[in-house]
């Protein structure tokens, strides 16, 4: 059930209450169990950092220019970091707006800190894995124009992917389906369409 998918995917959320019984805070994107692991601001945008364990945290500091942080006493573990969220988190939106996206990424990966860019729409379909997984498809449309259209994510080793027509227009299949699939005749379709229990396509568009 929709229901059961919702509960069992609360993930931590719900067995943080369940095992303390405390219903769990607001942090927005912010994961609750580990910190800093959140979206930060950047002079240009924003980004994702997972600062997964203290090791990373050590690492993430001094590729930050924060080495004072790996060394304080209210930052040393993550348990220290979860008690003291509301020191760290302000220290690091202040420092991180000062570079670009690009900066901290670039200065991030090669050490290892997990960390990801957010995109823009225009700039995730300009992404070149984006474009060589083909998750733009484009389809001529019944209107004359070319249908833009996202592709289907689920890929075969052995069979393509192929896309048979772009999305109809209204009423386009009304007659095709009422004829193949339910057996009815011109004439009842035509009825049908009078009296507007179904649109084949000529009836005016409503407000």
């Amino acid at each position: 059930a929709l229901l059961d998918v919702q509960v069992s995917v609360l993930a931590n959320q719900n067995l943080n209450y369940l095992t303390t019984g405390t219903p769990p805070k607001r942090y927005g994107n912010a994961h609750p169990n580990i910190v800093p692991y959140q979206v930060f601001k950047t002079k240009d945008g924003s980004f994702v950092l997972a600062v997964g364990n203290d090791g990373q945290f050590r690492k993430f500091c001094t590729a930050a220019g924060l080495i004072e942080l790996a060394a304080d006493t209210r930052f040393l573990t993550n348990t220290d970091r979860l008690r003291n969220r509301d020191q760290l988190i302000p220290l690091l939106e202040v420092h991180l707006e000062k570079q670009t996206t690009h900066h901290w990424i670039s200065a991030f990966e090669p050490v290892g800190v997990p960390c990801a860019p957010i995109n823009r729409l225009d700039q995730v379909f300009a992404h070149p894995q984006v474009v060589h997984r083909e998750l733009q498809v484009n389809l001529p449309h019944p209107s004359g124009t070319v249908a833009p259209l996202v592709g289907n994510p689920i890929k075969f080793s052995k069979t393509k992917i192929e896309y048979s027509k772009s999305p109809p227009l209204r009423g386009e299949d009304t007659e095709h389906v009422l004829k193949t699939v339910l057996k009815f005749d011109h004439a009842q379709i035509q009825r049908l369409n009078e009296s507007r229990i179904v649109d084949t396509g000529t009836h005016p568009r409503r407000g």
